[in-house]
């Protein structure tokens, strides 16, 4: 299948404490600066380590909908802040694939979004009953695998609309089969994804094309994602951080740049916990200023603490932030 590489970019950063100054018990704290950009009208997703400041710069437009890889994992992901929409249908008891579809009321129907508190809950799983039902698929008990029980109507990036049925995933081989097609049956497309190999989190696929999308580092190579993402408090498109699998991360009044009070407990799970609401913006300006009453801590894959201190977010227009990112050593 075609993959879109991902481009690895060096860090841009500046080193602002370079010596740094030493607590009472001869800790000392390094503060770097970095300066990174997710381009005009947020056009790219940046995936950011922050042990060695690598970051992964990917277009955010370039699929429609992404498959968990963990074999006891059942989260499908759509890309909702690209233009993908996505509603299940309203089927009837002993439906079939070849059924027609009426969307008549398609634009009245309920959307569905990815969770913004975690990764293990995508769009496709929105419509979840509770164990065994996943939303997209029934779990059985007896072979451990997921059987596709909800129809979908996609309206995928490119303005097109689908038909879609996750038709199951064989969990201990990590496979996944969906097809999908036109609203009228035609242009139809069978998909069998075999993940087993993966070392990502996700892989991604787009619809337009009918292709695997190769955009995400592999899951240790990464901390933080800086995206736009829906804020499921208002079911609005917001421009923020999220956390990886295993990242943990929590907000403090601690504000001073010097100071080595970095804390050990209390870090929250929740992959928003960063999020988007550590910038203002001024509605008669458009300008962004920063919330300087906040800093974060961030618990990286590895167990080392950061705190990360925003300084600038420039808006639509460059896609352009800044942070201060500090580590005891």
């Amino acid at each position: 299948m075609k993959k879109i590489n991902y481009l690895i970019i060096g860090l841009v950063f500046s080193i602002l404490i370079n010596s740094c100054t030493k607590s009472t018990d001869s800790v000392s704290l390094t503060t770097n600066s970095v300066t990174l950009s997710m381009g005009g009208g947020y056009a790219n997703d940046i995936y950011y380590s922050l042990n060695d400041g690598l970051m992964t710069s990917v277009p955010r437009n370039n699929w429609d909908i992404a498959f968990s890889v963990p074999p006891r994992e059942a989260a499908i992901l759509s890309n909702t802040t690209s233009g993908v929409v996505l509603k299940v249908y309203p089927t009837s008891p002993g439906w079939n694939w070849s059924d027609p579809v009426d969307t008549a009321g398609f634009q009245s129907w309920t959307p569905l979004y990815n969770s913004d508190t975690t990764w293990t809950e995508g769009a496709f799983n929105m419509n979840a009953t509770g164990h065994p039902n996943y939303g997209w698929g029934e779990y059985d008990v007896n072979t451990h695998n997921l059987t596709g029980i909800a129809l979908y109507i996609i309206q995928t990036r490119a303005g097109s609309y689908k038909k879609i049925w996750i038709m199951n995933k064989l969990s201990a081989q990590q496979k996944y089969s969906f097809i999908y097609s036109d609203l009228d049956g035609t242009n139809e497309h069978t998909v069998n994804l075999d993940l087993s190999s993966s070392t990502k989190n996700f892989v991604y696929y787009s619809l337009d094309t009918d292709a695997e999308v190769d955009r995400e580092p592999d899951k240790d190579k990464w901390d933080l994602l800086f995206t736009k993402y829906i804020d499921k408090s208002i079911n609005y498109p917001v421009t923020g951080v999220l956390q990886n699998i295993n990242v943990t991360a929590l907000e403090s009044t601690d504000t001073d740049p010097q100071s080595t009070a970095f804390p050990s407990t209390g870090f929250l799970t929740a992959i928003s916990t960063i999020g988007a609401d550590w910038k203002v913006v001024d509605m008669q300006t458009y300008q962004y200023s920063i919330d300087d009453t906040r800093v974060f801590f961030v618990k990286d894959l590895n167990g080392t603490v950061f705190r990360l201190t925003f300084k600038s977010f420039e808006g639509t227009t460059t896609g352009n932030l800044s942070f201060d990112l500090s580590v005891l050593k």
